[in-house]
């Protein structure tokens, strides 16, 4: 029995927590109140931040979506035909469009004219405009609409299709969230109400022809394309850049602030490693800073991008099998400019800002480059220099063939990661300082205990 109370003793000292080598108070005395007033002061700057954070922040986020500005949409409405039953109709109905809704796309008015003039290549010249985004989108009354309509009630066309009368043009990938958004269901119920508006004009003039018709050709026409009688108009509509892929939606919206996230996770991961690298030389630690996160950025923006080629992202529409490459090499470079200038914040400042700055990093890349900023207020103009707004355009030219800007993307890039380089080795310096200053303290720490453990040793020795 002595011997199990014995082991007893000893377990529950093993598993008894460390003792505390300082003193300890209750939280009502005295000699606690200085440590009580810190305490409350550590709380009250993390609480007076994360309000800043979520008023000055996150409501970025939120304030670029609150006011936008559709008519920053513009829409050419081209009259290739030019008649009054059906050109005219539409360049009338689209002009009181835009008198009546302030709130409505910013069409673009070509009659038939200066639609000639503008896009003497025809239909050609209108969607590669909207394709080279110098409109969002077109409607083209097409050119002969009438003639054909008319050889349709003369000789009865069993072969007239309607819907070649107008045609609506879009570039869906050039910004799915604003065409899905703003420019297809204001376009949509609008062509409808405007073919209808003809189709009524169209019948009541074809039941007066028919009135007067004595030889009854317009009845047997009639009847072999009866078409012409109940809805001689209509429209179709040519998507031509369609945002076909839905995992391309995480390749460049969702996915880019994981990307920001592992970059951050970069930096936590290798702060230990900086500790026990301080026993290097002065400019080899710097020069192992400077090639540590990079290598690391390499090899993990292949890792990022790995995961858009395996659940089916196309990367070869624009640039062919160098496409995934290409991408690759921009996902790199979204790491590089985003990582180093956390690595940068880190180094100079650290907590508790680092956390903060990281929130205001994604929410500002995130609020310019997942929305199309020429429809926001002119402050987020700004994000035309951030990174983010860079990485998306550029992604978009490889998965879906839009518009390139890629020498302007990679510039931009490369700049943010070219000047983060260049003041990284200072940085490194600053933080290389507060890691030796902490771990002389740790040390001194260590020397103190020891000292005073010695001390304690001594005395019981001596009063044995």
């Amino acid at each position: 029995t002595k011997k199990s109370t014995i082991t007893s003793t000893m377990k529950k000292k093993k598993n008894a927590p460390p003792a505390i080598d300082w003193p300890v108070y209750g939280v009502g005395s005295e000699e606690f109140k200085p440590h009580l007033k810190k305490m409350i002061m550590i709380v009250l700057v993390g609480f007076i931040i994360m309000t800043v954070i979520i008023f000055g922040v996150l409501s970025l986020y939120w304030a670029v979506l609150f006011r936008q500005y559709p008519s920053a949409i513009t829409i050419a409405v081209v009259d290739f035909d030019g008649s009054a039953n059906i050109g005219q109709v539409a360049e009338q109905t689209f002009q009181a469009q835009l008198e009546t809704n302030p709130m409505s796309l910013g069409y673009k008015l070509f009659n038939n004219i200066t639609g000639r003039q503008r896009f003497p290549g025809g239909n050609a010249d209108i969607i590669d405009a909207v394709i080279d985004e110098q409109f969002w989108g077109a409607i083209i009354i097409n050119e002969n609409a009438t003639t054909l309509l008319e050889e349709a009630y003369s000789i009865g066309n069993a072969t007239y299709d309607p819907n070649g009368a107008v045609f609506l043009v879009y570039n869906e990938a050039r910004a799915f969230t604003t065409t899905d958004e703003y420019l297809v269901p204001e376009l949509l119920p609008l062509l409808r109400t405007l073919t209808a508006q003809m189709n009524v004009r169209l019948a009541n003039q074809f039941l007066a022809r028919v009135a007067a018709d004595t030889t009854g050709n317009l009845v047997a026409n009639a009847e072999i394309a009866p078409q012409i009688v109940g809805s001689p108009i209509g429209f179709s509509i040519f998507n031509v850049r369609p945002f076909d892929n839905y995992p391309a939606f995480s390749a460049i919206q969702i996915g880019l602030i994981y990307l920001i996230i592992l970059t951050f996770e970069v930096i936590l991961l290798t702060q230990p490693i900086h500790v026990v690298a301080l026993y290097l030389k002065k400019r080899t630690y710097i020069i192992y800073r400077i090639l540590l996160p990079i290598g690391l950025y390499f090899l993990f923006s292949l890792f990022y991008s790995f995961v858009s080629l395996m659940f089916g992202v196309p990367f070869d529409r624009r640039y062919g099998q160098a496409g995934f490459v290409l991408y690759w090499m921009v996902n790199f470079a979204t790491m590089l400019a985003s990582g180093l200038i956390i690595e940068n914040f880190n180094n100079l400042v650290g907590q508790p800002l680092l956390s903060p700055f990281l929130v205001f990093w994604i929410v500002t890349n995130v609020s310019t480059s997942f929305f199309s900023i020429h429809l926001s207020a002119g402050f987020y103009q700004f994000g035309y220099a951030w990174p983010f707004s860079h990485t998306v355009s550029a992604a978009k030219a490889i998965i879906f063939n839009t518009k390139s800007y890629m020498g302007e993307n990679f510039g931009v890039l490369i700049a943010w990661v070219f000047v983060n380089v260049v003041i990284l080795p200072f940085s490194i310096q600053v933080h290389r300082k507060k890691l030796l200053k902490q771990e002389a303290k740790q040390r001194q720490h260590v020397k103190d205990l020891e000292k005073e453990e010695r001390e304690n040793k001594a005395k019981k020795e001596r009063s044995v």
